[in-house]
């Protein structure tokens, strides 16, 4: 009992099982054999120790009832590569038939592993208590361990370890090296899985069932460095098949093999391609050009878009990515005021028109009030226009 209590903080998760137990002794009749059923709960302390507490009622010889409760230590004898166990079993507790006194137990016990989770025991004990010296204890059972945790983050390892590692889950929870992969597979349950790292190579995920595994080689880490691109919020950076969208702090950060990188900067209706070469660790910076404003130019009188300039708003919306879009509309003066502010407004509605239609989401589009104070040195072709400007999303409403 002192045993159990003691071991039992430092064990792991509940295993349960049962088993059918019969004695013989010689003794007088009525303690002479007895046959009964019994339960057991165990916990690993660690690989080659468990801690155990066995519960067993049952009839004597002359229909008399015993019951026995006594916590058992179970210690592996055979190596930790091996899937059979012989094991060494010791323990101390109470017997009652109907008498309560003390009793003892020593002996060797045979696990059968079955399965994943089951283990079969064939366990051979010489038990003695107050009424009877000595009786053989024979006793087949069957444990079910529950569903083992699958480690999914396990300790990181050295950042350079000087050799290949594996880590090895509950209940052992640590990295051993990888020449002693092959003898660990057997203990471990069929659906766990293993991490593995070794120097100069890329961390590896192990799938289950590896159990032929004697060696590991990962792939060699690659040689790379680090992309930064300091551009707009709103803007998209892509390389290759990697796209990264800009924060709102402006930059977007990528890690890229060693070598010439051609980078696309998409945003604003503009795309940018950028070049660069990536060293191995070491970090290259790009900075992404300000979008300019476009100005569509409509005829004197007219709020028609041109067939060049509907290709080029489509172009734009092609390019939108998470930018938003302001738009102005202008006249000459030529003409009555309140003709040109409503023209100038309908040049705005047109071209606003055209940038739905090609895929700018509406809430994307604000149209600005009639630009009355004009330049009055602009060429007039200019004035008869709407002016299309890219800017930032706005921060979201909390």
């Amino acid at each position: 009992m002192i045993f159990a209590l003691l071991t039992l903080p430092l064990a792991s998760a509940t295993t349960w099982g049962a088993y059918a137990v019969g004695g013989a002794a010689d003794a007088p009749a009525e303690d002479r054999a007895y046959v009964g059923l019994g339960g057991i709960a165990s916990w690993t302390v660690n690989p080659r120790l468990m801690a155990e507490l066995h519960t067993q009622a049952g009839v004597t010889a002359l229909m008399g009832p015993r019951v026995d409760a006594r916590p058992e230590a179970r210690v592996r004898l055979t190596g930790l590569d091996s899937k059979n166990a012989v094991v060494f079993i010791g323990g101390y507790g109470l017997s009652a038939r109907p008498d309560l006194g003390p009793s003892g137990a020593l002996g060797f016990g045979l696990d059968l592993p079955t399965g994943a989770r089951g283990v079969f025991r064939l366990d051979m004990r010489m038990v003695t208590d107050s009424l009877t010296p000595a009786t053989a204890e024979l006793s087949l059972g069957l444990v079910r361990s529950p569903a083992a945790p699958v480690v999914a983050a396990p300790e990181p390892p050295p950042p350079e370890p000087d050799e290949a590692l594996v880590w090895l889950p509950h209940p052992y929870c640590e990295w051993v090296p990888a020449d002693e992969l092959a003898r660990h597979w057997s203990r471990l349950p069929p659906d766990h899985q293993v991490w593995a790292v070794a120097p100069g190579g890329t961390p590896q995920l192990l799938p289950p069932g590896q159990q032929e595994v004697t060696s590991l080689s990962l792939t060699p880490r690659p040689e790379q460095g680090g992309l930064v691109l300091v551009g707009i919020p709103g803007d998209k950076l892509m390389v290759g098949d990697v796209s990264l969208s800009v924060g709102a702090d402006g930059v977007a950060v990528l890690i890229t093999p060693e070598g010439v990188v051609e980078a696309t900067v998409v945003g604003a209706g503009r795309r940018e391609e950028l070049m660069a070469a990536v060293v191995s660790g070491h970090v290259v910076y790009l900075r992404a050009g300000r979008p300019e404003p476009v100005m569509v130019r409509f005829p004197k009188s007219s709020a028609a878009v041109s067939g060049d300039d509907i290709e080029r708003l489509h172009k734009l919306a092609r390019a939108t990515e998470g930018w938003e879009y302001e738009l102005q509309g202008s006249a000459s003066p030529e003409g009555a005021a309140d003709v040109n502010a409503r023209l100038a407004a309908e040049r705005a509605a047109a071209t606003r028109a055209v940038l739905e239609a090609a895929g700018v989401p509406p809430e994307k589009i604000r149209v600005l009030s009639v630009d009355r104070e004009l330049a009055s040195d602009a060429p007039a072709e200019d004035l008869r226009s709407c002016t299309v400007r890219a800017v930032p999303p706005r921060p979201a409403e909390e």
